[in-house]
């Protein structure tokens, strides 16, 4: 395959692993055994820090699960692409079918909120291999509860001076 005609491709397949085929009416998670390779690794952070999320099975497991929690659309914003990786700038919209839990607060029920984050896919053979997401989770939480956001930075500021107190009393 040409190298224009890769880079078509490794695009067509990273919008269909974000947003489906529309024209097919497919949903994105749909869509993912033909445009994931099965070593599918997804390497998240932000608010959903996890280690990593290996194979193409364990991913939609973990998005199926999701998505009994929340109904989620990632639409893309812009994309960026060679023949080896595509750059992606994505919103994400939810909203939640039950109280959802992250570290500092919970997400009451039927609340919508909005990420925007970015991902970068690497690609093998036209199809996503691994996916490096990094959502905007402080700007969500500064979205959704203005003063959540300052506690814990002010919680952060408070546990990094009894730190530096503890370090100057060691030495």
């Amino acid at each position: 395959m040409d190298e224009q005609k890769l880079i078509e491709t490794n695009l067509r397949s990273v919008r269909m692993y974000f947003e489906g085929d529309p024209s097919r009416g497919l949903e994105n998670l749909e869509c993912w055994d033909e445009v994931c390779d099965p070593d599918l690794e997804m390497i998240g952070g932000g608010l959903n820090d996890f280690p990593g999320i290996h194979g193409l099975k364990a991913y939609k497991e973990f998005i199926g699960e999701q998505h009994k929690r929340i109904d989620r659309k990632i639409t893309i914003l812009q994309m960026v692409a060679d023949k080896e990786s595509v750059a992606v700038r994505w919103r994400g919209e939810v909203v939640t079918k039950d109280k959802v839990f992250f570290p500092g607060f919970g997400i009451p029920k039927g609340k919508a909120l909005t990420v925007d984050g970015v991902s970068f896919c690497a690609m093998r053979d036209g199809k996503v291999l691994n996916e490096w997401a990094a959502p905007d989770g402080f700007g969500m939480m500064m979205r959704f509860s203005l003063p959540m956001a300052i506690m814990m930075l002010i919680s952060e500021r408070r546990a990094a001076k009894k730190a530096k107190k503890l370090q100057s009393s060691v030495v």
